[in-house]
């Protein structure tokens, strides 16, 4: 009976383990996102990002580009920064109006970027998820999704990948 035991536990272990590598995505409050916007960034609201409430956001319809989802949000807010040549950083961040829609919405762009066979770069369990599309040093780009809201955010300049990184880790989201 020992062994049996034993042996659950082990099991048990092992599977715990086996997803310590995701971090889950949390909620993060949009007075936060805007402090660390001018934490990390120096921007400013109204020349460096937006803040709307109460607009209708766009999704993109994979099987039918031409004929788009639209849905409900409490909050929008897009913040970005170009040098000459590219996006230093980018960040949408989407409160919607319930969690379905931005279930909804994050769906679209899940299926679509996980037919590639790389589970460390895309996760979901419930409404938790994220997605990195590119994760790498000079290209970092995807999607983090908690309950009502969802990050859109890409960087393709090294220094804006570095600043972007250590603004999510502040934020205690995955980087």
């Amino acid at each position: 009976m020992k062994k049996f035991v034993c042996g659950i536990l082990c099991v048990s272990v092992l599977f715990s383990l086996c997803g310590c590598g995701r971090k889950k995505v949390i909620k993060i409050d949009d007075d936060d996102l805007t402090d660390a916007f001018e934490e990390f960034f120096d921007w400013e609201e109204d020349d460096d990002y937006r803040v709307s409430k109460n607009r209708e956001v766009r999704g993109i319809n994979y099987e039918d580009l031409e004929d788009p989802y639209f849905y409900d949000a409490n909050l929008y807010i897009q913040g970005a920064e170009f040098t000459e040549d590219t996006t230093y950083a980018y960040i949408l961040y989407i409160e919607f109006e319930d969690e379905d829609d931005a279930s909804e919405y994050f769906s679209h762009y899940y299926d679509e970027y996980t037919w590639v066979d790389d589970d460390d770069r895309y996760y979901r369990d419930g409404q938790y998820g994220y997605i990195f599309d590119n994760d790498e040093k000079e290209k970092f780009s995807g999607y983090l999704y908690a309950e009502d809201m969802v990050i859109e955010f890409s960087s393709y300049d090294a220094d804006g990948v570095k600043i972007l990184r250590d603004m999510f880790r502040s934020l205690k989201l995955p980087a």
